[in-house]
């Protein structure tokens, strides 16, 4: 099962590099960890995107609609936060385990 990692606001995907690296040190048989950047932190801002909270929630769960398999999904900052709009709601979003971590 793929961890999704979704980082925060004003971060890039860098913020998960010391977790990623204590990740792989104590779990090496993991599938390799999958960064979502939202876009304008790190990832282009799409045209006609509105930049409201509403607009980052649809944007993660058509990122996770992309994926075949249920996913374990942690967020960062503004990245939990649009965990917790419940990406799940009305898409074909499978999660195995989400959590919400800050500083």
């Amino acid at each position: 099962m793929p961890t999704v990692f979704v980082h925060g606001h004003p971060e890039t995907a860098a913020v998960w590099g010391p977790l990623l690296t204590e990740l792989e040190r104590i779990a090496p048989a993991r599938p390799g960890p999958i960064c979502l950047s939202p876009p304008g932190f790190g990832a282009p801002v799409p045209t006609g995107f509105g930049a409201a909270v509403g607009d980052y929630r649809d944007w993660l769960i058509g990122e996770l609609e992309r994926f075949a398999e249920p996913v374990d999904l942690v967020g960062h900052d503004w990245g939990g936060a649009h965990l917790t709009q419940d990406p799940g709601r009305g898409a074909r979003v499978l999660t195995d385990f989400w959590g919400s971590l800050d500083r």
